[in-house]
């Protein structure tokens, strides 16, 4: 199976979403530091999202690709989640 340059760019997007979750979810562990938590769910939630979409612009079966389709649209609550994020910034 041959990668697509979309497919190519969101395998990048998606290895650098989950990198940068898992460690704003490690500097949250630390004491006083919670709010980088939701910064990393909301990485997470876009890595997932850029992996499946990798799944919907290869050469798969229709089924197949529109599973994955739906579980993209579930984890696209990822740009509300960096919503929420901004909004105590804004004050």
């Amino acid at each position: 199976m041959l990668l697509t340059v979309p497919a190519a760019v969101s395998c990048a997007a998606a290895a650098v979403g989950f990198l940068f979750g898992l460690g704003a979810l490690g500097l949250s562990a630390g004491p006083g530091l919670r709010a980088p938590k939701w910064i990393g769910v909301a990485a997470m939630a876009a890595s997932v999202y850029a992996i499946c979409s990798v799944a919907t612009t290869t050469e798969l079966s229709l089924p197949v690709r529109a599973f994955f389709g739906r579980i993209a649209v579930t984890a696209a609550p990822h740009g509300g989640a960096s919503f929420q994020i901004t909004l105590p910034l804004a004050d």
